[in-house]
């Protein structure tokens, strides 16, 4: 067994960077970008590492703005995870430029004390809030020989993701006949009609929803005129699921209720998956026990459980790489704010938010040494992987 490194020179080494990695984060905080529109994110972090020595290679994997950077050499490999996407209307409600300074600073972190063979690389992965940049490196090959995926989140507090949900995301439209709603009603066919009747079909398959199934909508198009029956309508809608069988179920089920909205009322329907969806995880236990340890030797209190699961397309990371994500605490205990919203959109661009992330970066760097070092837990992880592979 490796010896434990020591949790004072992980966090120094972290903080070394803290000047270098501030405005970073201002920046990338202050100029929100949407996903795959990232280049001024983009463009500072690569400028940043190649100032550091570090060979970057951008664009990457067939992405405009993805990048990846590496130190070391030989095996194994071990990688972290740059995300730096905004939402629209909240810009960084989801904490993306402190998974980019916990990123960069671990990866740097990692570089500094790694002193056995191995490569440590950092992808920067664009497009995690709505295309699943991560799944288009991963089509791209871009992890195939990486042994070992760490990434980390902001959240409302610090712990171990234990799991994911699966998301896939559908437009769903009704094509029906226009007629003016007064003079002739009788020569229309209503397309609000087939998606009201998709909502309350929604609504009552709510009750009947297994646990850890959720389903939630919105209407993009409704009609233009209040005295014209609207011949076309549209909602797009998330399905999401702690399994990736049971999404499968969802998928029929939402399929037929779309289908029936458009018998019941005449209109033709049309049901478009978008790209990407997302997978629910395989967690590595392994990888869990030692981010929780280290999580703890850094003194950061990780949380016995975290209850609520969040989807991201690192999960697909981990059905291909054994893999752990951290969540670190950004917001007061006794005014936790849940992701994607104002409270923790503010909380994000706060001090205590960039100090939690050098925190986490050295939680991820100690375990990707611990990797690099100790053969008997590279087994280990390994372990699990194949253990969870068979089980799928």
């Amino acid at each position: 067994m490796a010896a434990v490194i020591s949790p004072v020179l992980l966090q120094q080494t972290a903080a070394r960077y803290r000047e270098m990695l501030r405005p970073l984060w201002r920046e990338i905080y202050e100029h929100p970008e949407l996903g795959h529109q990232e280049h001024a994110a983009c463009r500072r972090q690569t400028e940043l590492l190649k100032a550091c020595g570090v060979p970057v290679e951008t664009p990457f994997g067939g992405l405009a703005t993805a990048f990846r950077a590496a130190l070391g050499s030989g095996r194994p490999k071990g990688a972290f995870f740059s995300e730096y996407d905004a939402l629209p209307e909240l810009g960084h409600a989801c904490g993306h430029p402190l998974i980019a300074v916990a990123s960069l600073a671990a990866f740097l972190t990692v570089g500094d004390l790694l002193d056995v063979p191995g490569e440590i690389v950092l992808f920067g992965t664009p497009a995690e809030e709505t295309f699943g940049g991560k799944i288009d490196l991963l089509k791209a090959g871009a992890f195939r020989e990486i042994d070992c995926a760490l990434a980390c989140h902001p959240y409302h507090t610090t712990g171990i993701d234990q799991g994911n949900l699966a998301v896939a995301r559908f437009d769903v439209e009704f094509f029906g006949k226009a007629s003016h709603a007064a003079s002739a009603p009788a020569d229309g066919i209503n397309a609000l009609d087939a998606l009201t009747l998709l909502f309350d079909g929604v609504g009552l398959w709510r009750q009947q929803l297994p646990a850890g199934a959720r389903v939630h909508g919105i209407i993009i198009s409704g009609g233009s005129a209040a005295n014209i029956i609207p011949d076309y309508t549209k909602a797009f809608f998330y399905l999401r699921a702690d399994s990736n069988a049971l999404q499968e179920r969802l998928k029929e089920r939402f399929a037929a209720i779309v289908s029936g909205a458009g018998l019941m009322t005449g209109c033709r329907s049309k049901l478009t998956p978008v790209t990407n969806p997302y997978s629910a995880n395989r967690p590595n236990p392994a990888l869990n026990t030692a981010l929780r340890q280290q999580a703890e030797q850094l003194g950061l209190h990780p949380a016995t459980e975290i209850a609520e699961r969040i989807s991201t397309d690192f999960a697909d990371v981990t059905e291909a790489v054994p893999g752990a994500n951290l969540f670190f605490g950004i917001t007061p205990p006794e005014m936790p704010a849940g992701l994607h919203t104002r409270e923790f959109q503010q909380a994000a661009g706060q001090e205590p938010a960039f100090e939690a992330a050098l925190q986490a970066a050295a939680g991820l760097a100690g375990v990707a040494l611990r990797f690099f070092r100790d053969a008997a837990f590279r087994q280990a992880v390994q372990a699990d992987f194949r253990t969870a592979s068979a089980a799928n």
